[in-house]
């Protein structure tokens, strides 16, 4: 017979005898030593004899057979304390892949590989020549090896079991009674399941989120009649393990329900003027309830979080909670899942602490400024009155009281700066009158004292000179006018301001003096003011001249006749250019309006100046009339009439004209 396996004696051996025994050729008793092992033999008989031989030779054949098998042994992926399943690669389909956790190959188990090489041993426990699948522990050394087709098998890989790779999912103390059993499964997407059987004969599971916490959440579920489920019961265990992504679990984590305990809230220290009252129960999930009131006829509550931390924002409904002074009382308790309440917690708001807010100032406040703006830095839900005094001292009827501004979020006030001037010092601002500015939350409903609030510290507040800046530039230049034409005062003139900008606008002029219908020179004086109060005066010469030679030139702009509701842009087909050819169409100056709705005879002028001051102008003159066509046609026909009859002028007569 052909005999295929490795070359070492030892599985050529081992090959051979399994495949001896199968055909009965091979007795029982018969020992055969190896290379490594050798030991003495039974005694046998003549036909063992013969077979001794013969498998000699076989054994001799499949070590020196050049056709022994080359097939890698099998590649097994990491293997994890607790898994379900190992997997790994045969590098060829179809074949079994074999087990143990002897070195001695004494017992095994298989798996068969798909056709693309792949395996799984799955889950279970399988007891076989005292070999046990499953489950295994850290440090446990497993082999693997694949049987060939003709029998023999390939070199043997060894795995060692790795500590488990994923934590048990942390669970949150579970309380009899309650809704929610939160956890962290320590990886996002996983499914942590829940069971309150020890050998997980039926669960629920809930998906973890992002970060990896879940919560199992309110209800009675059952598996085969049993509750696994809620609602729980102090003492009750609970177990609780996360599936993997390739199928296996982690540890278990065991959780016991804990009796309930209804122990008072834990609060903080509340300071006068704090937004924010914080605190934390034995109960998550549950409301905590609080009250200025010790008969508890009103209060406001906040639900605890998963951790059992909770906080009560500022909010002065049913005046359970406010803005209140150092001394003021508050209470607390507990309202627990099953509707029952604990014992109160009495505190005391503290002096002392961050307090209100300081309004601050927007902007500086100088002399002359219209308002006072202010960044009053309040808490949601409360009406807040600002005030104002010469003292730092003034209580919240003194000095001056801007109004209430409204149940809004922090927000800003502008105080009327001559109304506040004038109630704290009789007079408009000056540079370096000190006031002082301080915020204190109004009372909101009946039952409420005004001196139950704290308020702010106080805000200074000094009037500023006011720093005028640079004055407005005017920019102009002497212009050449031709005797008779029409002064444009604006012409090539603009001014600006730093801090304003473009004020050519805001220009006066004074032409009093320029006699335009005689020739000479005169001056032009402009004025303008910045929004400080700084004022610019320029004077410029006009001087008027006979004529006005190597000026600049207008085109297009000849007379026009229109008629009754024509269109007409003054600007149009118009250009202005200078004695150097420079088009100067943009800086021409149109003056006159032409009403296209009504006859008349209309005048424009256009005027221009050159770099040098030369001015050229031209008047257009735009005559609107009615059209004109051909006369009216009267149709009529001669008449015969009796005597006596009366003549009836218009029988028989129409007249019509084209337009």
């Amino acid at each position: 017979m052909e005999l295929k396996g490795k070359k070492t004696k030892k599985a050529v051996v081992l090959t051979a005898t399994a495949s001896l025994m199968a055909n009965g050729l091979l007795g029982a008793g018969v020992v055969f030593a190896d290379e490594q092992n050798q030991g003495e033999r039974p005694a046998q008989t003549d036909a063992s004899q013969k077979q001794a031989e013969e498998l000699n030779s076989l054994i001799n054949d499949g070590v020196n057979s050049p056709q022994a098998s080359v097939l890698s042994a099998p590649t097994i992926e990491p293997v994890y304390e607790g898994d379900k399943f190992v997997k790994g690669d045969a590098h060829q389909g179809g074949l079994n892949v074999m087990m143990t956790k002897r070195s001695d190959w004494g017992a095994w188990i298989t798996s068969p590989a798909d056709t693309q090489g792949k395996f799984n041993h799955n889950d279970g426990i399988y007891g076989s020549g005292g070999i046990t699948w499953g489950p295994f522990k850290a440090g446990e050394k497993l082999y693997f090896r694949t049987e060939m087709p003709d029998g023999t098998y390939t070199e043997v890989t060894e795995v060692t079991v790795q500590p488990k790779r994923l934590a048990p999912p942390t669970i949150e103390p579970v309380y009899e009674g309650d809704k929610f059993v939160y956890g962290d499964a320590h990886q996002g997407g996983l499914n942590v399941m829940m069971t309150n059987r020890s050998n997980w004969d039926g669960w629920i599971t809930s998906p973890a989120d992002a970060q990896g916490k879940f919560n199992h959440n309110d209800g009675v579920y059952q598996v085969g009649g049993v509750n696994i489920w809620g609602p729980f019961k102090a003492g009750e265990k609970l177990y609780f393990r996360t599936e993997m992504p390739d199928g296996n679990y982690t540890e278990v984590t065991e959780v016991t329900v804990q009796e309930k305990k209804k122990t008072t809230p834990v609060i903080e220290t509340v300071y006068e003027g704090d937004q924010v009252v914080r605190g934390s129960v034995h109960d998550p999930g549950a409301l905590v309830l609080m009250t200025r009131d010790s008969n508890w006829g009103s209060w406001v509550s906040s639900k605890a979080d998963a951790n059992g931390n909770f906080e009560h924002v500022n909010n002065f409904s049913n005046n359970s909670w406010g803005m209140y002074r150092a001394g003021t009382k508050l209470y607390f308790k507990v309202e627990y899942s099953d509707g029952t309440t604990s014992d109160p917690v009495e505190i005391i708001i503290q002096s002392g602490g961050v307090g209100l807010p300081t309004p601050k100032l927007v902007d500086a406040v100088y002399e002359g400024d219209t308002n006072v703006r202010l960044d009053v830095n309040t808490v949601p839900g409360f009406k807040y009155s600002v005030f104002a005094s010469t003292s730092p001292d003034a209580d919240a009827d003194g000095g001056f009281t801007y109004d209430q501004f409204g149940y809004s979020q922090p927000g800003r006030v502008d105080m009327d700066a001559e109304e506040l001037s004038n109630s704290l010092f009789k007079r408009a601002f000056r540079p370096g009158d000190v006031f002082y500015v301080y915020s204190k939350p109004s009372p909101v409903s009946t039952g409420v004292d005004w001196a139950d609030y704290p308020k702010s510290k106080p805000l200074k507040v000094v009037i500023q000179e006011k720093d005028h800046g640079d004055s407005p530039v005017i920019t102009a230049t002497n212009k050449k006018y031709k005797v008779g034409s029409t002064l444009i005062p604006e012409l090539g003139v603009s001014a600006s301001d730093a801090e304003d900008g473009d004020l050519t606008e805001e220009i006066t002029y004074d032409t009093s003096k320029v006699n335009m219908n005689q020739v000479g020179t005169y001056p032009l004086t402009m004025r303008v003011t910045d929004s400080d109060g700084n004022e610019t005066t320029k004077t410029v010469d006009i001087h008027v001249l006979s004529s006005v030679a190597k000026g600049p030139r207008i085109d297009g702009a000849t007379d026009q006749t229109l008629q009754l509701g024509d269109s007409f842009d003054p600007a149009a087909g118009v250009t202005a250019t200078g004695f150097n050819s420079e088009d100067l169409t943009n800086e021409m100056v149109i003056q006159g309006t032409v009403n296209t709705n009504k006859e008349g005879v209309y005048q424009v002028i256009y005027t221009v100046a050159g770099r040098d001051g030369r001015v050229a102008q031209v008047v257009r003159t735009i005559t609107v009339r009615k059209q004109t066509g051909s006369n009216p046609t009267i149709q009529a026909t001669d008449k015969t009439y009796e005597v006596g009859s009366t003549l009836l002028p218009s029988l028989g007569v129409t007249a019509s004209d084209q337009e």
